[in-house]
C-alpha cells in the first residue's frame, strides 16, 4: 500500500500543494452560490459538502506534512475556513449584526 510517508519529497510537496489547492477551489466554489443563497440559509447537505470536504482535506495536510512551518500554514487556512464558514453562516441566520 503506497503511503504519503512512502513519497519522495517532492511527490509529497506535489500531493499536498494539490490537496490544497484542491480544498481552496471547492470552498471558493460554495461561496459562489451554495453557501449564500439569495433567501433563507443554507441545507446542511451544502455545508457538509463545501465546508466539511476542505475541512478534512486541510485536516489531512496538516497531519501528511512533515514540515511544522506547513503544518502551520495548513492549520491556519483550516482555522480560516472554518472560521470565515461560520461567521458567514451567522451572518445568514443573524446572529451577527443585529
Amino acid at each position: 500500500m503506497l503511503t504519503v510517508s512512502a513519497l519522495t519529497p517532492i511527490w509529497r510537496s506535489l500531493l499536498l500543494a494539490a490537496a490544497n489547492l484542491m480544498a481552496l477551489l471547492i470552498y471558493a466554489f460554495g461561496l459562489v452560490a451554495p453557501l449564500t443563497p439569495s433567501e433563507g440559509s443554507p441545507s446542511l447537505v451544502a455545508i457538509l459538502m463545501f465546508v466539511g470536504i476542505p475541512v478534512a482535506i486541510l485536516a489531512w495536510c496538516v497531519r501528511a506534512c512533515d514540515s511544522r512551518i506547513a503544518a502551520l500554514f495548513f492549520g491556519l487556512q483550516l482555522v480560516a475556513v472554518l472560521g470565515f464558514a461560520a461567521s458567514l453562516l451567522f451572518l445568514q441566520v443573524g446572529a451577527l449584526y443585529g
